[in-house]
């Protein structure tokens, strides 16, 4: 039997063991939530709501996954043993996200194919079959010595709990949040309509990761993108336009500052430095805006629709409107349950997916609005498709919860985004512009 004494040991430790696997399901979102200073704080975008939200969600699954340590721990056999397995079968989400927090990116992509690749080949299949058996066997055969281990990882790592859990609750007292991404309501600069940009409209969009080769030049049969075929048709194409960086934080400063940005780096939430490719000079960001800022210069009236770039915080200045949207972390929503909601699906397997869904969507509903707008003379739009993950089946144009092939599901949100594409000349047509 128990001491007092070690029965109080056993309870403090199942409970910061079950707290601290939660505390790693949560692991993107508050990395995301509390990153405030330094580098990474100039992607961030907390508001109160959604670090509320998050201790919220990992009081709850941290009381569940508590819930089954105890119960796994227990002398019942039978419910014991299922609670391991439960337990086991939930643990390997936060396990998996400690491996991306250690593991070296090309590692993590190698497995990633491999798997994906034996998923589309009958051999892959059984062999992941057996693979899958054998753990679970494992599990069950010796599911005590297993659930030890995990619980041993699971506190060696808690502190990681202290910091999300502390620094949540010292962001909340101090105020320290930013009220959203989407900043600008409405900043009323240009005034309205001059002369000089009567009836010159322009909507600037850019597709994130779309690529010319395959959705143009070589094209697959099975993919039809009529609304870019139109677009070309009475556009003028350049086919040898290429980006100016692989990365989203170099390229889109490079569009709208006009120069090739070598390198970038946050000088604080509000601002990001750019050092320039030619001439060696470097500037901040919001000093060099570019086009837009000599369509502000002039009285006209910029909207800007975006993700993962806290555009409206840098550009402010020159903006009339604008809306962005962080990667991870923060939401649409704008009750409580429904950000605990939002969150809570942001946890992998199927987080990424149902959180690029409701990031598209949240993209989409607003470019519809601004540009439908006739007091905007420039309304640019940072699109996050076709970037990966896939949410869109090519044969069936309706959105999925999980794709596993890469191929796929890249053709699949090229496909979205024609359909965006078509979504914006419909909007802009039913205004009569």
């Amino acid at each position: 039997m128990f001491s007092e004494k070690s029965r109080r040991r056993r309870s403090v430790e199942l409970t910061l063991a079950g707290f601290s696997l939660a505390n790693l399901c949560y692991v993107r979102i508050w990395s995301n939530l509390l990153t405030r200073h330094g580098p990474p704080s100039f992607f961030a975008g907390a508001r109160a709501i959604d670090l509320f939200a998050f201790l919220v969600g990992l009081t709850g699954t941290g009381l569940l996954l508590t819930g089954l340590l105890w119960l796994a721990r227990s002398r019942r056999t039978g419910g014991a043993v299922a609670a391991a397995v439960g337990v086991l079968a939930i643990a390997w989400i936060p396990l998996n996200e400690l491996r991306r927090l250690v593991a070296a990116p090309h590692v993590i992509t190698v497995l990633t194919v491999a798997v994906e690749r034996m998923l589309h080949n009958a051999v892959g299949l059984v062999l992941l079959a057996v693979i899958g058996g054998l753990i679970a066997w494992a599990v069950v055969r010796f599911y005590s010595q297993v659930l030890t281990i995990v619980i041993e990882l699971a506190l060696i790592i808690s502190p990681l709990l202290l910091y999300s859990v502390g620094a949540t609750l010292w962001f909340i007292a101090k105020g320290d949040v930013d009220p959203s991404f989407e900043s600008i309501v409405d900043a009323g600069h240009g005034g309205g309509k001059t002369a000089a940009f009567s009836g010159r409209r322009v909507i600037f969009i850019v597709f994130d990761e779309l690529d010319y080769r395959l959705s143009f030049s070589e094209r697959p049969a099975a993919l039809s993108l009529p609304n870019f075929d139109a677009l070309r048709n009475q556009s003028l194409f350049a086919d040898s336009a290429l980006s100016p960086s692989s990365a989203t934080v170099y390229s889109l400063p490079s569009y709208i500052a006009g120069r090739r940005v070598r390198v970038a780096n946050a000088l604080s939430t509000d601002e990001l430095g750019l050092h320039f490719a030619k001439g060696h000079e470097s500037g901040p960001w919001s000093k060099n805006t570019g086009f837009l800022g000599r369509i502000d210069g002039e009285g006209g009236r910029i909207s800007l629709v975006g993700y993962r770039l806290p555009y409206c915080r840098v550009l402010k200045a020159v903006l009339a409107r604008c809306a962005s949207w962080p990667l991870f972390g923060a939401s649409g929503e704008t009750s409580l349950p429904r950000v605990v909601a939002s969150q809570l699906v942001q946890i992998p397997p199927l987080g990424l997916h149902a959180h690029w869904r409701e990031l598209y969507e949240l993209v989409e509903s607003r470019s519809e609005r601004e540009v439908a707008d006739p007091y905007m003379d420039l309304v640019f739009l940072h699109v996050p498709i076709p970037h990966p993950p896939g949410i869109y089946d090519l044969k069936t144009h309706e959105f999925v919860l999980f794709e596993t092939d890469y191929t796929r599901g890249y053709l699949g949100n090229l496909a979205l985004a024609d359909v965006f594409l078509g979504r914006m000349r419909q909007a802009i047509a039913s205004a009569g512009l």
